[in-house]
């Protein structure tokens, strides 16, 4: 009865949907499981997880409900087997619905697992401080990534041009580079573009026109929490491509050479 019961409980979590561990940024299942005693306003200690009193506020006409739960999970990776823990408040009573999850195990969730000792010294520690403020502030957190981006583009792309959008557009019209990188940025461009002109928009409602040369790096544009997440992806992608991927790929070829010296066979020339 036991292995049967185990049996399904690994069938479960086979199913269940994965998650980016917060800890080590590996691909975890996310099974979460609620804790198994309940502490109220008093500090009575209860079997299960109730729902908090329905609170009835001066202002409004119907009553309110809220509930908070409190859930953890193990990162099931070898290298890191965590525990995870989690808040969830749920507010329902209005249209539409109020909820919001947050990490309480770590506070902040740590950047993807890449091999930033060969990232320069600014940009990595840039880089940090952008995941360490990506939820509690989002926008500054766009404006560092951006910051990051706009000097990879001027020291690894050769794009001296004065502004973040004109070495993008330089680094997208190049076909020499991959086109998932170039379409990436595309589009992180567009995005913060219109952000920008939006902003112009409403700070000027009493023209309808909008300034030719305004673009997003004149405005500080309200990012979302996705969007500054994203642009830190495409940051770490720019990561691999300029500095770690062609270092690493250096540092093999070093030991290839090491093997064909000895073999007492002619050393490669570069490729042309």
């Amino acid at each position: 009865m036991q292995a049967a019961a185990e049996v399904q409980n690994v069938s479960a979590q086979e199913e269940a949907i994965t998650m980016i561990c917060p800890f080590c940024s590996g691909y975890t299942p996310a099974v979460w499981n609620s804790f198994a005693t309940n502490q109220d306003e008093l500090g009575r200690i209860g079997n299960l997880f109730q729902q908090l009193p329905s609170v009835q506020l001066p202002t409004a006409p119907a009553v309110l409900h809220l509930q908070v739960q409190v859930q953890w999970s193990r990162c099931q990776n070898e290298q890191c087997r965590e525990y995870i823990v989690r808040v969830a408040r749920i507010v329902t009573g209005k249209t539409p619905p109020e909820s919001e999850t947050w990490f309480a195990v770590p506070k902040h969730k740590a950047p993807p697992a890449i091999d930033l000792t060969l990232v320069p010294a600014p940009m990595r520690e840039d880089y940090l401080q952008a995941y360490v403020i990506l939820d509690d502030a989002p926008r500054m957190s766009a404006v560092l990534s951006r910051r990051i981006l706009s000097d990879l583009l001027k020291k690894y792309d050769n794009a001296n041009n004065f502004g973040t959008a004109a070495r993008i557009d330089k680094f997208a019209n190049n076909s020499q580079h991959p086109s998932r990188l170039r379409d990436n940025l595309h589009y992180l461009r567009e995005i913060a573009d219109f952000g920008a002109h939006t902003q112009v928009a409403k700070a000027t409602v009493e023209t309808d026109t909008i300034p030719s040369d305004v673009c997003w790096e004149d405005v500080i544009i309200n990012a979302s929490k996705e969007e500054a997440e994203w642009t830190l992806k495409v940051v770490g992608d720019l990561f691999d491509y300029f500095i770690i991927a062609p270092e690493k790929d250096k540092l093999l070829r070093a030991e290839f050479d090491k093997k064909i010296e000895a073999a007492g066979r002619k050393k490669l020339s570069p490729a042309v």
